[in-house]
């Protein structure tokens, strides 16, 4: 089935919801575990497909960081995990020229499909620029049909297709989907955990600022402000940090709070989520298994939908970009909740499993079945901070 059916009539909701630590009992949702079988075969293939894009792994470093960018062939169509835990690399012309690692045949699938990733990224990128005024609530890569999906109103779909005509080299209608619009709006969830301004949200990570060497956290950056103090919801509500950087729109829903006291940082976000790695942005598959930790809605399991999406809010005006699009319960609190792979295998009793972050939840829809998640990559190099192991 398409996953653009899986988007009626649905609503954009921004999760608005800071936390350090966490109760069961204050929710009613529970850990949903992920099958550990299919989890590792899952695994397998975002290996696979690790490989293959080393092939085409670009790296940018600078004094206090690297970045991991690819640059994928004409050749390329795209790759993704399929629901069998089998993954699938498309081409367009000839497969020879995308052959440059010996990969294990068993486990992959090669498709031939009409168009390339960097023509479908093209029309991606050529609506974000319009999505507000031209009425876009969300366009993105569907890798595994090999077609970009617009969600839009019946009536847009013209005018949307005439823009493309104008503004793409060698348009082709066929290439494109559209599914019902998904109408923008913002929620809060007050009173959970950590706060700011009164409402809640879900602490993501530890960072090191780069420029000041000072210790800090990241979490969601709707209805957050520069100078806001981010307080810790116990008895006193005492004061955790100080927001110092936060953008909402672009690449990112995020802020950046200094902690007050740098001799006592948070070192996980107190469901047990111990966060040793980042993903790089290339490194994220469509397909891939992945879990998600709020003080809403606890640990949920999910799967990646597209890694390259656009997602707007009428109601604030906003367009977020490059997001990560997931097929995971996101609901209102979980803003900011962290997004991550976890370790299969043995783990040492007493210590939480170590995990690698993909990004932090941003908005999600009416239903609560597909959210949106900001990558650490982008966090990281727009506010000029590295990640902290929280272990």
């Amino acid at each position: 089935m398409k996953k653009s059916l899986k988007l009626l009539v649905l609503t954009v909701t921004i999760l608005y919801t800071l936390s350090v630590s966490f109760s069961v009992g204050a929710t009613e949702y529970v850990k949903e575990q992920i099958d550990l079988t299919s989890y590792k075969e899952n695994l397998r293939s975002l290996y696979l497909a690790s490989v293959f894009k080393e092939s085409y792994n670009t790296i940018t470093v600078s004094k206090n960081s690297q970045t991991i960018e690819t640059e994928y062939p004409e050749n390329f169509g795209g790759l993704y995990i399929d629901n069998d835990n089998n993954l699938h690399i498309s081409y367009v012309n000839s497969l020879d020229s995308l052959k440059k690692k010996e990969l294990n045949k068993n486990y992959i699938s090669y498709d031939h499909v009409t168009y390339s990733f960097n023509y479908l990224s093209s029309i991606v990128d050529c609506l974000t620029n319009v999505m507000i005024d031209m009425s876009i609530s969300s366009v993105y890569v569907d890798e595994t049909i090999n077609k970009v999906i617009i969600s839009t109103n019946d009536n847009n779909i013209p005018a949307i297709t005439d823009y493309l005509r104008t503004h793409i080299t060698n348009f082709y209608v066929e290439s494109i989907d559209f599914c019902p619009y998904i109408e923008s709006n913002c929620t809060q969830n007050p009173g959970t955990i950590i706060t700011a301004n009164g409402a809640s949200c879900t602490l993501g990570f530890n960072v090191l600022n780069r420029e000041t060497q000072k210790w800090g956290f990241v979490t969601c950056g709707h209805g957050i402000s520069v100078g806001d103090k981010i307080k810790k919801d116990n008895l006193f509500k005492t004061t955790l940090g100080t927001v110092q950087k936060r953008q909402f729109g672009g690449s990112i829903d995020a802020c950046y709070a200094e902690y007050k006291s740098q001799s006592n940082i948070v070192v996980n976000d107190g469901s047990g989520v111990a966060l040793t790695g980042t993903f790089a942005s290339s490194e994220i598959v469509t397909g891939m298994s992945v879990y998600k930790t709020g003080i809403a809605s606890y640990t949920q399991a999910g799967k990646v939908i597209s890694t390259n999406a656009s997602v707007t809010l009428q109601s604030d005006g906003v367009t977020l970009t490059d997001q990560i699009q997931l097929e995971i319960l996101q609901i209102p609190g979980d803003s900011g909740a962290p997004v991550y792979r976890e370790l299969v295998g043995p783990m040492e009793e007493g210590k939480p499993r170590p995990t690698t972050l993909l990004g932090i939840a941003t908005v999600t829809s009416s239903n609560n079945s597909i959210a949106y998640a900001s990558k650490v990559q982008n966090i990281l190099e727009i506010f000029g901070l590295n990640f902290c192991v929280q272990a």
